[in-house]
């Protein structure tokens, strides 16, 4: 057994033990005269799954234990009691196995209960002694005090000499496997000496176990090893000239290095880690020829392309040679802008399978297998490229259970927990198949995989709009009790320490601050880029928004970009600011206002001030505030008509769309709703006046981008991405207090105002802002620019923290 497969085998024997635990559950419900002692013995199965089950999360990274607390527990120790856990439960299975073969049999058969009574004691003595040796494991590493850490130890070496003595055949296997260099655990006295030897030799267990090497007696005799015997600390420790903390020759499993690695001039003089070299970022560390899984060709290759490799996940994307398009709102626009636009970059883009599409078979990889709420789910995984994107599909029956039209699941569904923890452990597991340089987020439900890489760390940039509701980042999953933070810690497989560092503000799971606690402790709290207007927040406030950003000194900002707008940015400052009026467009507007009306079915009125809402109907987009508005300008302006579409998306939408039903029939020439995606014509962007953008969270701004650039002046709440074209907008900050405001009242009070502005202003004060409009630039250039510019800052500042990192452990 090969110390590194450690993590492999106790995923196998928790595979082993779920299956013996249900196999018992079937014999107790199937049986009516099971004794007492089957319903001990799943106890004790599950028991020991528990136990199990947290060394995986230390052994994974995800539990926090003392590093110095790992040398404490043998390789010979965590060998043995994973052989003898093997061995009892493939035993074990066997026997439950026939025992729910004689449960469904006759009454007259079950007298072999009385039969099997000793058998199921035994069983249960054996597990005792498994859980005794993996507990005491779990406390060395886990304990407060050294002092019980010690006592630990020398518990730990008695039960493991137990599990040896109860364990013939295991007992051979393991003296084998060293070729003799351990002697029989009859030999160990009683004073707690090492496992694998006698207390009266003069050199200790473990370094008769290394000396099985046939050039030991050409080492001992060398100048080397005479000069480290002299500068020895103890007879069984040494030091690293590189770090000033002893280190023990009882080399852990724990520790991830196995001992047929380990010469003893290694362990005694040269440095054992990178960590212990300052300059490590001039060397390559790892095996070269690995005789591990072979990987794809794709995964870990192109290490002489000097292209930048990006990192990406998103479930929304654009593959354009499958025809698969999952886009329904501004992430889509700016995943489908990513994929076409970054072509100077190699991107590795994660994405899920969704329910509804087929999708055809390309390059399939090795599946993966992630633990969710302590169950084993496989996902299958398989590779597409396309140009410079290589795609990494997921596909699992929870990924399929969303569609195309809702790929998110929805955050106030408990079973939503079970979704984002597959796809940030799927994500985190695909990190660790390709070499990369960067992370690009630009959806925060995707930040969660990086704490599966802890205590790795990677460039990161977040990218997102800091002007959404709290509820945005808090994912509905409140955190209210002990035991609630326990079932959230199962699921998502995270320690309770990663939990409460990283992700617990205000007793919620609030994934803005966990992006901002990772920028801040690795990044030195570099690359927080908030698309839109520029935020400040004020340090004594005490703010969700505030207390989640501690410590980010500045935040970067990205504006939008006009998606439409590829041109270069050639053209002078001085070019830019001549606005001429393009009087042959403007002469054509009145015909597009007409096809406009007749394609809605509205009077057909030259003189019509006509607003149109295009988006989904939901409570971000304000649709709740438009009919509340709208039935008194109807009233009072008989010029105004109102066109209304877009999918309804949540309660509010769906008020809303009662209510513009209503006044459909109190102006059915002048008001036409309908709650359905369709596809636009040209006339709705062109024929209309003005855009009714009445969003309490625009985080990228795109639609107003669009309207004003083909003719329609918007209208609407200046927040996140809006506001950088010109139109009337209207600010949702409370006077005084410079708040951002949510109220229904305050929102439909600034929106009114706004349209009435809006439609008494002179033709000529339009013409001008329309041709300005069409004249101002947001360049996909100077877009991509900035991106670049962050990734190149991020990988900066992520070393410049690694190596003071390196600098502290020399």
């Amino acid at each position: 057994m090969d110390p590194l497969s450690v993590t492999a085998s106790i995923v196998g024997i928790l595979t082993a033990a779920q299956q013996v635990s249900s196999c018992i559950s079937n014999v107790v419900s199937k049986a009516k005269k099971a004794p007492d002692e089957m319903l001990e013995l799943k106890n004790k199965v599950d028991n020991l799954y528990t136990v199990l089950y947290q060394l995986q999360l230390i052994l994974l990274g995800r539990e926090r234990a003392q590093q110095s607390r790992t040398t404490l527990i043998l390789v010979d120790q965590v060998m043995v009691s994973l052989c003898a856990c093997v061995a009892i439960f493939s035993k074990l299975n066997t026997f439950v196995v026939a025992l729910e073969n004689d449960a469904q049999r006759d009454l007259v058969e079950r007298i072999r209960w009385a039969l099997k009574a000793d058998d199921i004691k035994e069983y249960i003595t054996k597990l005792e002694r498994q859980e005794n040796s993996l507990s005491l494991m779990l406390t060395i590493l886990t304990c407060e005090s050294n002092f019980e850490a010690k006592s630990a130890v020398s518990r730990l070496e008695l039960a493991v000499n137990a599990l040896l003595q109860s364990h013939e055949q295991l007992l051979q296997q393991f003296t084998g496997t060293h070729h003799g260099a351990i002697n029989p655990p009859e030999e160990v006295n009683e004073d707690g000496s090492m496992l694998s030897g006698s207390s009266s030799d003069e050199t200790s267990s473990l370094e008769n176990v290394v000396r099985v090497f046939a050039f030991q007696d050409d080492l001992d005799s060398s100048r080397v090893y005479r000069r480290i015997q002299r500068t020895r600390i103890e007879g069984d420790e040494t030091y690293s000239i590189h770090s000033k903390t002893n280190q023990t020759m009882a080399w852990s499993m724990m520790s991830g290095m196995s001992l047929s690695e380990i010469s003893n001039i290694g362990v005694l003089h040269l440095p054992l880690s990178k960590d212990e070299i300052s300059n490590n970022e001039l060397y390559r560390f790892g095996d070269v020829n690995t005789t591990n899984t072979q990987p794809s060709s794709l995964e870990k290759s192109n290490t002489s392309n000097n292209r930048r490799k990006t990192f990406l996940a998103s479930n929304e994307y654009c593959i354009g040679d499958w025809n698969i398009k999952i886009k329904i709102g501004p992430h889509g626009v700016i995943n489908q802008l990513l994929s076409v636009c970054f072509g100077h970059q190699d991107l590795i883009w994660v994405v899920p399978c969704v329910g509804g599409i087929e999708y055809p078979i390309d390059s399939p990889a090795e599946p993966i297998t992630v633990l969710v709420a302590g169950q084993s789910i496989e996902v299958k995984v398989q590779y597409h490229v396309v140009e410079n994107i290589t795609w990494i599909l997921l596909d699992s029956p929870i990924t399929r259970q969303q569609t195309k039209s809702t790929p998110y699941p929805d955050p106030d569904d408990p079973s939503s927990a079970h979704f984002y923890s597959l796809w940030n452990q799927s994500i985190a597991m695909m990190m660790q198949r390709f070499d990369f340089d960067n992370y690009l987020v630009f959806d925060y439900r995707s930040a969660l995989a990086l704490l599966y890489l802890l205590p790795k760390t990677v460039p990161c940039v977040f990218i997102h709009s800091d002007n959404g509701p709290k509820s945005v980042f808090n994912l509905g999953w409140d955190v209210q009790s002990e035991e609630t933070e326990k079932e959230l810690s199962l699921i998502f497989g995270l320690g309770k320490w990663t939990v409460q560092q990283y992700l617990l503000l205000n007793s919620k799971w609030n994934l803005l601050f966990m992006m901002t606690r990772y920028l801040v402790l690795n990044q030195n709290g570099k690359c927080y880029v908030s698309f839109g207007e520029k935020q400040t927040y004020n340090s004594k406030s005490q703010s969700h928004k505030t207390i989640a950003l501690a410590g980010i000194n500045e935040i970067a900002h990205l504006p939008g970009p006009d998606p439409t707008d590829t041109a270069p940015v050639d053209e002078s400052p001085e070019k830019l600011r001549v606005r001429n009026i393009d009087t042959d467009w403007e002469s054509r507007r009145p015909e597009l206002r007409k096809q406009l009306q007749e394609w809605a079915g509205l009077d057909i009125n030259p003189n019509a001030e006509v607003l149109v809402f295009i988006g989904r109907w939901m409570y971000e987009k304000g649709i709740d505030l438009i009919p509340a508005v709208m039935q008194d300008l109807l009233a009072e302006n008989d010029a105004i008509q109102l066109i209304c579409l877009g999918p309804i998306m949540d309660e509010y939408g769906a008020d809303a769309a009662r209510r513009l039903d209503e006044l459909m029939v109190l102006y059915p020439n002048r008001v036409f709703s309908k709650p359905e995606f369709i596809t636009c014509p040209p006339c709705l962007f062109s024929g209309s006046e003005f855009a009714l953008i009445p969003s309490r969270y625009e985080p990228y701004g795109l639609a107003g981008i669009e309207f004003c650039r083909k003719g329609s002046l918007p209208i609407g709440a200046k927040i996140g991405g809006n506001g950088r074209t010109p139109g009337f907008w209207y600010s949702t900050k409370i006077r005084y207090t410079n708040k951002l405001s949510t109220e229904t009242a305050f929102l439909q009070r600034r929106l009114k105002k706004a349209i009435r502005e809006a439609t008494t202003t002179k033709l000529s004060e339009r013409q001008a802002m329309r041709a300005a409009g069409v004249k101002a630039r947001f360049p996909l250039t100077t877009w991509i620019g900035e991106i670049v510019d962050f990734q190149s800052d991020a990988i900066h500042a992520h070393s410049q923290v690694e190596r003071r990192r390196l600098r502290r452990f020399a």
